[in-house]
Order: C-alpha cells, then sequence, then structure tokens
C-alpha cells in the first residue's frame, strides 16, 4: 500500500558547519562596539598613564624610565582586556581574556620598545605577535580556526603605522586634546576594528549534547521512540502551546530554521539538534533554549533509559508561524 506521507523535508539537507562564534545578524553591532569599547580602554588606560606619571616616555633612560613604561603597559593591557572582556563575556572566560591581554600587551610593548631602538618602529610592529599568541590561547578553547588569530595584532599595528602619516597630520590642526584622540583612536580603535572582524570570521569550537551532527544520533542513546501518530499530534500540539506562549522568532531571512526536538511522553523538551545553518545561527533567538532549561533535561537524561521520547521536526517560518512534523515528514500542528 503507497504510503500517504510527504516526503521528509530534511532528507536532503546535510550535516551544517559549526555556528559561527558571532551570528552574521549580530555583527555589525558587535563589531561597533568591540571597537568602541577597546578604544575607550586604551583612552582611559593612557589617561591615566598621563596624570599619574607625567614623564612616561620622555624621562630618558633610567630606572624611573623603565618604571614608568612597565606601569603604562600593564595599565593599557589590563584596560583593553576589561573592556574587550565585557563585549566577550558570552563566549570566552572574561578573566582569562583580562589575563591574556595584560601579559599579552606587556610582553609585546617590552619587544616592541627594544627592538624600536635597535630596528626601527616598521619592525617593532611584529613583537604583537605575543599579544595574538596570548589572546589566541584562550580563543583557541572555544572557537576555530584560530590560529591568524597570533598575526592580527601586528596586521592592526601595520595598519596604525600606514594610517599614523594622515593622523599626524590632523594632529596640528586640532589641538592638545585632539592630537591625544587621533593618537588614541590610530591605535586602539583601529586594533579594536581589526580584531572585532577578526572575531566574526570564527566559528564555534566543539558539539553540545544538543548539537549532534546527524539525524540518526538525535535521540538519546537507548531510549525507546513514542511512534504512536494518535500520540505524536498530541505532543506536537503541546509543543506548538509552548512554543508560541514563550515567543516565536521574528525570522529576518527566507531561509527556515529546522529543528529536530526531542519530547518526553508528558510534553518535556529533553534535546534538541540544529538542522539548517540558519539554526544554527539563530537557535538562542528561539524559545527551545529557555524550553529546555525548563525541562530539566539533565534529570531526563539521567533517567534516559526508562524514558520514552518522540523525535519532532520543528520548523520556524517567517513571518512567525510555525510548523511540526513528525520525523518521516508527517504534519501534526
Amino acid at each position: 500500500m503507497a504510503s500517504d506521507l510527504r516526503p521528509d523535508p530534511l532528507a536532503s539537507l546535510t550535516t551544517p558547519p559549526q555556528p559561527w562564534l558571532i551570528v552574521p545578524a549580530a555583527r555589525p553591532q558587535f563589531i561597533l562596539g568591540f571597537t568602541l569599547l577597546t578604544f575607550l580602554g586604551g583612552l582611559v588606560a593612557a589617561r591615566i598613564t598621563l596624570k599619574l606619571l607625567p614623564e612616561l616616555g620622555t624621562s630618558g633612560s633610567g630606572g624611573l624610565a623603565q618604571v614608568e613604561n612597565w606601569v603604562g603597559l600593564i595599565l593599557t593591557g589590563a584596560a583593553i582586556g576589561l573592556a574587550q572582556g565585557f563585549m566577550l563575556r558570552r563566549y570566552v572566560s572574561s578573566w582569562q581574556w583580562i589575563v591574556a591581554a595584560s601579559l599579552g600587551w606587556l610582553v609585546s610593548g617590552a619587544v616592541a620598545l627594544s627592538l624600536l631602538e635597535s630596528l626601527g618602529e616598521f619592525f617593532s610592529i611584529l613583537a604583537f605577535v605575543w599579544l595574538g599568541f596570548a589572546q589566541w590561547l584562550v580563543l583557541r578553547q572555544v572557537a576555530k580556526p584560530a590560529w591568524f588569530w597570533i598575526l592580527l595584532p601586528s596586521v592592526a599595528s601595520l595598519g596604525s603605522f600606514v594610517l599614523s602619516p594622515l593622523f599626524n597630520a590632523l594632529a596640528g590642526t586640532v589641538g592638545e586634546l585632539g592630537t591625544f584622540l587621533l593618537l588614541a583612536i590610530n591605535q586602539f580603535a583601529v586594533l579594536g576594528a581589526v580584531e572585532g572582524i577578526g572575531l566574526c570570521t570564527l566559528r564555534q569550537k566543539g558539539t553540545s549534547s544538543r548539537r549532534r551532527g546527524s539525524n540518526a544520533d538525535s535521540l538519546l542513546p537507548g531510549v525507546p521512540e513514542i511512534t504512536d501518530l494518535e500520540q505524536l499530534r498530541s505532543l506536537a500540539q503541546q509543543l506548538q502551546i509552548q512554543l508560541t506562549q514563550a515567543g516565536l522568532p521574528e525570522i529576518a531571512g527566507e531561509q527556515d530554521l529546522i529543528y529536530l526536538v526531542d519530547v518526553t511522553a508528558e510534553g518535556a523538551i529533553a534535546d534538541y539538534q540544529p538542522v539548517n545553518q540558519a539554526a544554527f545561527d539563530c537557535a538562542d533567538q528561539t524559545p527551545l533554549p529557555q524550553l529546555l532549561e525548563t525541562a530539566d533535561s539533565a534529570q531526563i537524561r539521567a533517567s534516559s533509559a526508562s524514558v520514552a521520547l518522540a523525535r519532532l521536526q520543528v520548523i520556524f517560518q517567517a513571518p512567525g508561524r510555525l510548523a511540526i512534523r513528525s520525523a518521516v515528514g508527517e504534519p501534526l500542528a
């Protein structure tokens, strides 16, 4: 007897790549915020350094000048790390980022000062690979490919070097305060912009239990599957009510957000898996993470051997529509 079930809309989909670290929709705002905070962090550090240590960089050789240089480097690295860490708190450990930026800036600045005396300003730029290396040690834990980050601060310094004649020409026309701001923009805002753009090219590293790689292993291992059609319809209606009450996402693009969702016989979400790239990128904009936490999925996993689950396809569509189907594509809600 011919089946009246619709073809599975997931059958032609392949496993998408890992989701972006910064979702595309949030990138303009992120880059702007990351650049602004990096600039403000560096600006505040430079101002404090000049106020507390007015002889910084002008006191000549000797122990006092070395102390002033070290203090200035530590303040700048810590301020930039703190400012950037605020923007990155959702993605990496803030305290690790602050430590990496502080130590990386300190070592890079010290090496750059030594190279400046012997090889000149252009080659001193290479010293900032140490800042990139320190930050890479943090980023590699959560993102890939992150190896290029080692070179990124040096690229930013090279950009500042190229732009320095323009900023120096403008500095003579804007007074002392304007000159100070222009120099801060050239050093810190350029660094923030380059690193902000670099962060938007990274993908998340690893997978979580709710983002497994294929349709076949979406259900928890060893768990019996609910296949009764009437029970599936009832569970789909319960899930539809939960998702609607929690708030359906406003989808900006034309591509649907497709998920596989595992639901218990009581209607609680045990697990979910984004299927296409749009679903990966926008998972946090859907009610699924919130409902998963509410359902206490950890307890469900602990008793997974005795809990039957239904596998449902949940499809968020524009504008604000929702479709729920069975694992084989039968419309349920």
